[in-house]
This record gives C-alpha cells, structure tokens and sequence, in this order.
C-alpha cells in the first residue's frame, strides 16, 4: 500500500512539473508567431522569459507567506484564457503566470527540468499550431484544472525560509542552467534562420526536446556510477560542442542535461540544503533571457560552460 502511495506520489510530482516546465518555456516555441502577432521584433520578445521567470523567482521566494499554490494555479490560468492584442498586457499575464508557477516548486521535491513539458510543447507547436493558430498552445495552460486534485493531495514538503547554501554549488547550479536555458530560448530563432522554413524548424523542436529526454534517462542510468571525471568529460564535450552549426546543438543539449541532472542528483542525495536547487536554476533562466541579447549565443555558451568547468574543478567531492 506504501509502495502504491509513493508511485502516485511520483506520478503526480512529473504531471504537475510537466506542467510547471511548460507554462515557462512554451513562449520559446512559439517565438515566431508571437512575434508576428504582436508585431515585434525579438529583442522585445525576449522580455517575455526575463519577466516570467522573474514572476516564478517572486513566487517562489513569497512562497511561504503564500502558500496557496491551488489559488495561484487557478488565477494564472484564468488569465491565460484571454489573450490580449497589447503586447504588455501579454507581458504582464506572463509575469503572473511566472509567479504561480514558483509557488507551485517551491512545494515539488528537488529535480531538474523534466522534459515532458517541453515535448508536449514541441508536439503542439507542429501539429496544433499550423492549423489553429498559436494561440492554443497557450490556451493548453488550461489543463490547470486537470493537475488541482494531484496538488491538492500532493505532500507538501517542508523547507526552510533561508536560502544559504554552498556558494559554489550554487554558483555551478546557476550557470548550468543559464547555459540550459540559453539554447531552449534561442533554438526555435536560431535554426529558423538557418533552415527559413517553420515546418522544419518545428520538426526540428520536437528532435531537439525528445533528446533531452534521452538525456535525462541516460542520466539517470549513469547516476549509479557519478564520479567527478564523467562530470569533466561532459563539460569538455559540451564546451566544443558549443559551435554555431546546424546538428551541434542536439549534441549540445543532450550533453547539457545529462551533465546537470548528474550534478543535480548527486547534490540532492548528499546535501542536506538542496532544497532550495529550484530557486537557482530560476535565477539561471532569468540570466539566459538576459543573455540572449548577446551578439553570439554559442560564444556565450562556450564561456559560461568554461567557467562553471573551472568552478566544478575546484569542488572538492
């Protein structure tokens, strides 16, 4: 009966971040169109991850003075149903949903991004988008509703209010994810101006989400045996897989997941404060929007994977 509970338990935990992981990043998939409707140019675009995940770094830090994940669901998802023609109301519905999110992982146990959010956003994007317009993958936020009851009895999971940790764990976590984010936010802009064709690059997405998939479950088989040398290995393969060529960043991503969910696993198991993991792979999104202006993003790539390299060879295991 235990077992059955705890199986239930996990399943709810992956819908719910399934959900959490889509509502974040499913702006990035649609980055054309958005930009086509409202009329922008992609530089303003980016302000629509900066401001999000700020919303779910707000959410996440007020967490416990709001611990009312269900009444943030359910307003975030009010909110989607409508969709302005003012590219700030559009921006400020973002930043609400970005906070409800937060408030929901701060109750989810440490993990990394599971990539069952960003699949089901690659598969929307190619198959539903084409045909009913962009705007149902955000209207796809209103399954809310379906994921009430498994965080209504989800078990809440007590953590402290002090984020103290590990500077240089913290440091790692922040940049892994800011080099992570960086190529999800950029891949759909970046090979649609190699390929210039939407059907490609939209095929070109799901490739790109499944491997992260693969990585993931990779990862966790290669978790049972983690030692510090198949950490360095990766980010050596990373860093020179950090090129602007057309099949460089499946192998990049794949590289990248792998390696941060290694890290993230091993910190979990032996650490005693990573409960608090989420709020540094927020930060890590919140840097990638900012970065992402940037003139080169695989330069970009190239040294912040260098510098969380050096940092990881100073971490002592």
């Amino acid at each position: 009966m235990k077992n059955n509970n705890n199986n239930n338990n996990l399943y709810s935990y992956y819908i719910i971040l399934s959900y959490v992981m889509y509502g974040l990043i499913i702006q990035n998939y649609l980055s054309i169109e958005i930009i086509n409707y409202f009329k922008i140019n992609y530089n303003s675009f980016l302000l629509i991850n900066i401001l999000t995940f700020s919303g779910a770094l707000l959410g996440f830090i007020l967490s416990s003075k709001f611990n009312l994940p269900i009444l943030f669901l359910f307003i975030s998802i009010l909110f989607n149903v409508f969709i302005p023609n003012n590219f700030i109301l559009f921006l400020i519905i973002r930043i609400i949903s970005g906070f409800s999110y937060g408030i929901i992982l701060f109750i989810l146990p440490n993990s990394f991004i599971w990539p069952l959010g960003l699949i089901t956003a690659s598969l929307i994007t190619y198959f539903f988008v084409p045909v009913l317009s962009w705007k149902i993958a955000i209207y796809i936020l209103f399954t809310g509703f379906f994921i009430f009851i498994p965080l209504f009895y989800f078990p809440k999971f007590p953590k402290k209010k002090s984020f103290k940790n590990n500077f240089l764990i913290n440091s790692i976590i922040t940049i892994d994810s800011t080099v992570f984010f960086l190529l999800v936010f950029n891949i759909k802009h970046i090979i649609m101006n190699k390929l210039n064709d939407i059907n490609l690059t939209n095929t070109y997405l799901i490739i790109f989400s499944f491997l992260i998939l693969l990585s993931y479950i990779f990862s966790e088989q290669l978790k049972k045996s983690f030692n510090k040398k198949s950490i360095i290995m990766l980010y050596i393969l990373i860093i020179f897989s950090s090129f602007d060529y057309l099949y460089f960043p499946f192998i990049n991503i794949f590289l990248q997941t792998t390696k941060l969910n290694l890290f993230l696993n091993h910190e979990n198991s032996y650490n005693e404060n990573s409960y608090n993991n989420y709020i540094y792979i927020i930060i890590g999104g919140i840097f990638a929007g900012i970065l992402s202006y940037s003139n080169n993003i695989f330069i970009t790539l190239q040294i912040l994977s260098s510098i969380g390299f050096i940092l990881f060879l100073t971490k002592k295991f």
